[in-house]
């Protein structure tokens, strides 16, 4: 995948951590953050690195009601 694509998939899924009325979609955009630090972070250029990062950040300090994906989120 080119480094565009995998940015744009990042920021989306680091766009669903504020979505605070949607646990489901929140669940589903930490399990796909997941997938991606867990088999293509290697792959990432230092620019997506970056940016995966503050997707996790976003992950770690949300005030969501499942503290599990916060905890996770400060293991990665």
């Amino acid at each position: 995948m080119k480094n565009d694509g995998w940015r744009i998939i990042i920021i989306t899924i680091s766009k669903t951590s504020e979505l605070t009325e949607n646990d489901q979609l929140v669940a589903t955009g930490f399990r796909c953050l997941k997938l991606i630090v867990s088999n293509y972070i290697d792959k990432l250029t230092q620019d997506n690195f970056i940016t995966i990062l503050h997707a996790i950040h976003k992950y770690a300090c949300n005030d969501s009601e499942n503290s599990n994906n916060t905890h996770t989120a400060v293991g990665m």
